[in-house]
């Protein structure tokens, strides 16, 4: 996974100096996390946050499709409560979307991989009695992460925007676990310029 991670960015990079224009941006929000899949059973939902660069970069004038890589820090993870015992794990990555943008009016749908790398975690478990033990270890986690994301946001004229995404896993959160991370994103976005802002033809 390693080996597609700097590929993906590679390809990216390449694209991007081949764009007709490419505007820098910033992106911060607020989302819900938690694990799915057959290995994640007990797993709740735990609050956290997004923030990080983007760079828009569009093929022609109209920019109706664009390329929309970012660079992300997201904390991730989940919180369980069994027997009294509750648990609470917090992900923390560096994460690199890499979207296509459909833009029309002021309307964008996106979608696309994510590649992720995690740079730390802490796991708090909480006993009944009030004592608890902390865990920083990585060990046993997977480094790389990849997944994707499907959105729809609004874009206002002066490049303040603001949206919804869903962001799935694809790959285990640790090795043959079941678990994969999983985020109901709500953001806000500003691009430093405009990008052309493509109507609909409709009734023309």
């Amino acid at each position: 996974m390693k080996h597609i991670f700097l590929l993906l960015l590679l390809t990216g990079f390449t694209i991007i100096a081949r764009a007709q224009q490419t505007v820098v941006g910033m992106r911060g929000g607020f989302h819900l996390s938690t694990y799915t899949g057959p290995g994640s059973g007990g797993s709740q939902l735990l609050p956290g946050g997004t923030v990080g660069i983007t760079t828009t970069s569009s093929f022609n004038s109209l920019a109706i499709l664009v390329l929309q890589a970012e660079l992300l820090y997201s904390g991730k993870g989940a919180k369980a409560l069994d027997n009294g015992i509750a648990a609470r794990q917090r992900l923390h990555y560096l994460e690199l979307p890499v979207l296509l943008q459909y833009r029309i009016n002021h309307l964008e749908l996106e979608a696309g991989p994510q590649f992720g790398f995690l740079v730390a975690q802490r796991t708090k478990v909480t006993y009944p009695n009030g004592s608890y033990k902390d865990y920083t270890t990585t060990s046993g986690l997977g480094v790389f992460q990849a997944g994707f994301i499907v959105g729809a946001a609004y874009r206002a004229k002066g490049g303040l925007g603001f949206g919804l995404r869903y962001n799935g896993g694809i790959s285990d959160m640790a090795p043959y676990s079941g678990e994969k991370n999983m985020a109901v994103q709500g953001h806000l976005s500003y691009l430093f310029s405009a990008l052309p802002m493509a109507t609909s033809t409709a009734g023309k």
